[in-house]
């Protein structure tokens, strides 16, 4: 009977083994989500800078709050063999981002720049248009006129200015391709913006 029993159990170990090694492997996946949202966070407070010396301290800060959220979230998985791999992509993905960030910064940093110009020669024109206009049709017809004639000549600057950035940035790590983008992206919201104001300004 002993030794039944003990056959018995023998057998259920053997078929748990068995069924065990049927069952597919266990997937580990490494986390970058919290890291994220760190480095979004720091990265927003910095853009507002226009100081670059503040706007690196910030983005660095944020890289290694970044770092740190991600070795937390991964901690679980610290012992497997491709952790310090893992880590190593996690370090290259948030210090590209953080180049993202930078393009952004130093973009918006220059354009804006180039618009408050425009927008205050913007001013002084319908100043000067009102001083000098009394025929209220004419004036209305002159605004319009000036109005396209500033938001052609925003977006030309903003176009030329583009490509002396863009040779600013041609020394970071970042592929031309994903500098053009970023540019891209920042002087379409920035030409949006102009327009906007310049419209707004001409209604007051």
């Amino acid at each position: 009977m002993k030794n039944q029993t003990q056959a018995q159990i023998i057998s259920i170990i053997v078929m748990s083994f068995f069924v065990q090694s049927l069952l597919p492997a266990q997937v580990h996946s490494f986390r970058m989500q919290e890291g994220k949202k760190h480095l979004e966070y720091y990265l927003d407070r910095a853009s507002s800078e226009s100081d670059f010396a503040q706007f690196e301290k910030i983005a660095q800060e944020g890289f290694l709050s970044s770092m740190a959220a991600w070795e937390n979230e991964n901690i679980s998985l610290i012992d497997l063999k491709n952790y310090n791999d893992e880590k190593e992509k996690a370090e290259e993905k948030f210090s590209e981002e953080l180049q993202k960030g930078y393009v952004k910064w130093f973009t918006n940093n220059h354009l804006e720049k180039i618009i408050m110009k425009t927008n205050d020669e913007f001013k002084n024109e319908i100043k000067k248009l009102n001083s000098e206009e009394e025929n209220s049709e004419i004036l209305k017809k002159e605004i319009t006129n000036l109005v396209e004639d500033f938001s052609k000549r925003t977006e030309a600057k903003l176009e030329e200015e583009k490509e002396n950035i863009f040779y600013e940035l041609t020394n970071l790590k970042l592929n031309e391709n994903e500098i053009i983008k970023t540019l891209r992206e920042c002087t379409d919201e920035i030409k949006t913006n102009s327009n906007n104001g310049i419209k707004i300004i001409h209604q007051l």
